[in-house]
């Protein structure tokens, strides 16, 4: 169960930062002791939010239903009920003569995608731009950022506490990031990219591009399709000299050599990834 105070990404904790929605659970466990002590939050520790006309689960918030020392309930739980069919009539009414606000199913914050390098960041800024990104992630807004060395795990918590949305982008090739991500997984979403960004290139469009690159690696590469992604990227890197002069190569490529599958596959993985 998702809508329950007991997990984080439940709908009760929309808005909130991570740091923050740990906070709101500590305060209702704090406030749930006083009404059933050995159970702060509902039966199981489900700590549901469902309320019913008729009467309340107990794996509800106690501090919804308990009446225990002296506390004061919304909806207090009872063990007999008489004369719910004139509460049913109430009920009813109320419920008619409610205005429902349509909930928009568009995410109103931005989403930060956080990435290692320069030409990281070179290559998202182009498929932002590309591929529509704001549109097809149903968002205000996608800014990219390279922040360097990624797995140092403050950096991690700082990046999960100060973003609203944030996405982080590592490198799925066994380095220290990657694993730290690993780790970390339910404080910041992250994507894995193997062996890298090149994963969205088109293998054979980019060599139609680059026939001086093409023409330099050897067949055993060639014949070896992570090999061969690896042996791009880096040769690629190292004829612009500096990550800024590789950024209209790799622009470039975006625009030209793209895998629209591995696009798709991005976006839908980074879409069920942002907080609702």
């Amino acid at each position: 169960m998702l809508d329950t105070a007991s997990t984080l990404d439940a709908s009760l904790y929309e808005g909130l930062l991570h740091s923050e929605r740990e906070e709101v659970r500590k305060r209702l466990t704090s406030y749930g002791k006083i009404g059933y002590p050995k159970e702060p939050l509902g039966y199981g520790g489900v700590g549901g939010l469902i309320v019913m006309p008729y009467n309340t689960p107990n794996s509800t918030l106690p501090i919804l239903w308990s009446d225990s020392n002296k506390w004061l309930p919304l909806f207090r739980r009872v063990r007999r009920i008489s004369g719910i069919g004139s509460f049913k009539y109430k009920l009813e009414e109320a419920a008619k003569a409610r205005i429902e606000t349509p909930r928009s199913e568009k995410i109103d914050r931005t989403c930060t995608i956080f990435v290692e390098r320069k030409h990281d960041e070179a290559f998202f800024d182009t498929l932002n731009e590309v591929a529509d990104l704001k549109t097809r992630l149903n968002v205000p807004d996608v800014k990219v950022v390279s922040v360097g060395i990624l797995h140092n795990e403050n950096v991690i918590r700082m990046l999960a506490e100060t973003t609203s949305n944030p996405i982080v982008v590592v490198d799925d090739d066994g380095n220290r990031a990657q694993k730290m991500f690993a780790k970390n997984q339910e404080h910041i979403p992250h994507v894995n990219l193997f062996p890298s960004f090149f994963k969205m290139f088109d293998i054979e469009r980019v060599l139609e591009e680059l026939p001086e690159i093409a023409d330099s690696i050897p067949d055993e590469i060639r014949n070896d399709s992570t090999k061969l992604l690896k042996s791009l990227e880096q040769r690629i890197i190292q004829k612009a000299g500096t990550a800024e002069r590789s950024r209209p190569i790799i622009r470039r490529l975006t625009e030209n050599a793209l895998s629209w599958d591995a696009v798709d596959a991005f976006v839908e993985e980074v879409r069920s990834k942002l907080r609702k």
